[in-house]
């Protein structure tokens, strides 16, 4: 009897465990653990095995024993990933450096009055970049940059190096310790006093060895013109085509560019001469082109139809020809255009420039009477050589150099011979009582 009931017993318990079974309670007695995620920075998501479970800090409970994988996910940093195995009796406790997984690197940009970099302000450009700034004299030199790395922590400043690279000056070298912000930004001034105008380099060097070299130039007002004048000049050129070498087509080209010097602040003349050879005369002038003022009374030239300047320095220009600041200088086009309009109508109203460069009075539209010939009707009528056309319009034999004999006079040695009225003259050359 104590056999069947011991036997009953095991079936009854048996039967109400595969009850509890069925039910899933028996999850309720499988022994769990808890994992606490920290990180630095914080406020990352935590994923256990791929699902979410909010921001650090953060603590996981109900986790079952065995292995997962913990990952931490935030905007400014790598994706974090960590394996664990979640033992019966025990807290896993995470704390992770975000900043870890990291690739060292140091990006740098420049910003200046004259010239500004634009395209990489975001501070998470992993990549890194460079730029090159223009500077006055004595303008602040102004930089920032990013610089990303585990070795932060220990080391959270960037070495900035100024150097110039056009010529070899020993006292242009000069380094400053910049800090890190929290962010990864850094920013600094270096200071611009006495600093020669040049082309120089700026050298951002962390302490892992990571490097970002930036380019800037520092100019004179001189020096910033002319760059301003080649780039118009460049510029026009690209965009202007000059088919004939025609004094008029030149001309408004030489406007077109004095315009936009002008615009750009710079004094500015238009010149009109001769290129090719000396001249005396305005008359030889066949070309106009542009003189800009860079500094007090130094000029440069700007030649509109070829694109390019002309001076005696082949480090700015590649031409050098001194016949281009030898000429006739007009300070507006309206002086310009007037003495146009003069070389190409100097004479007064009806009258024309003959070939001898004398203003004749015209004849029938753009016509003039030579040597004796006379304007009749708007013809030039003359006599045969030998003759004058006289007051009556016929041709009479001259009688010395420019004049004929009229009435009963006679033509002697040059002179006109006559008689008073009531007398002729006879073959003897002698007057007689008519």
């Amino acid at each position: 009897m104590t056999a069947v009931n011991h036997r009953e017993t095991t079936i009854l318990l048996l039967f109400i465990f595969l009850l509890v079974l069925n039910s899933g309670c028996l999850l309720n007695f499988l022994p769990l653990g808890s994992v606490n995620v920290q990180s630095d920075p914080s406020n990352a998501e935590v994923y256990l095995d791929s699902v979410y479970k909010g921001t650090t800090p953060c603590l996981i409970e109900g986790v079952s024993l065995g292995d997962h994988i913990i990952e931490l996910r935030h905007d400014e940093f790598p994706v974090w990933r960590q394996n664990i195995t979640l033992e019966f009796g025990k807290k896993e406790n995470i704390t992770a450096d975000l900043s870890e997984n990291l690739i060292p690197n140091v990006s740098l940009l420049c910003k200046s009055q004259q010239t500004t970099n634009e395209s990489s302000k975001d501070i998470r450009n992993y990549n890194g970049w460079t730029s090159s700034c223009i500077y006055a004299i004595n303008e602040p030199i102004h930089v920032s940059g990013v610089a990303v790395g585990p070795h932060l922590k220990e080391n959270p400043n960037v070495k900035l190096s100024l150097k110039r690279t056009d010529t070899y000056s020993p006292n242009s070298n000069s380094d400053y310790s910049v800090p890190i912000h929290d962010d990864f930004t850094f920013d600094y001034t270096i200071p611009n006093l006495n600093l020669p105008s040049g082309k120089y380099q700026i050298v951002a060097l962390m302490s892992s060895g990571q490097t970002s070299r930036l380019n800037i130039s520092i100019e004179t007002a001189s020096d910033t013109r002319i760059r301003i004048l080649k780039q118009i000049v460049e510029d026009y050129h690209q965009t202007h085509t000059y088919s004939l070498p025609d004094l008029f087509v030149c001309a408004d080209m030489a406007i077109d560019v004095w315009d936009m010097v002008e615009t750009k602040g710079i004094n500015a003349i238009i010149e009109m001469g001769n290129v090719e050879k000396d001249i005396t005369t305005i008359q030889d002038s066949d070309h106009a082109w542009v003189l800009a003022e860079i500094s007090s009374n130094n000029w440069i030239a700007l030649e509109t139809t070829g694109g390019f300047l002309v001076c005696n320095n082949p480090n700015t220009c590649p031409v050098n020809n001194p016949r281009y600041y030898h000429g006739w200088s007009y300070n507006t086009p309206k002086e310009f255009k007037d003495a146009l309009d003069k070389l190409n109508h100097p004479c007064p109203e009806g009258y024309i420039l003959g070939s001898d460069n004398l203003c004749h009075q015209s004849c029938g539209g753009n016509t003039y009477c030579t040597g004796t010939s006379v304007c009749i009707n708007g013809q030039c009528v003359g006599c045969k050589p030998g003759y004058i056309l006289g007051n009556d319009l016929q041709c009479h034999q001259l009688c010395g150099s420019n004049t004929y004999c009229t009435g009963m006079s006679v033509c002697l040695n040059g002179q006109c011979v006559g008689c008073n009225p009531g007398y002729y003259l006879g073959t003897d050359l002698q007057c007689h009582k008519s």
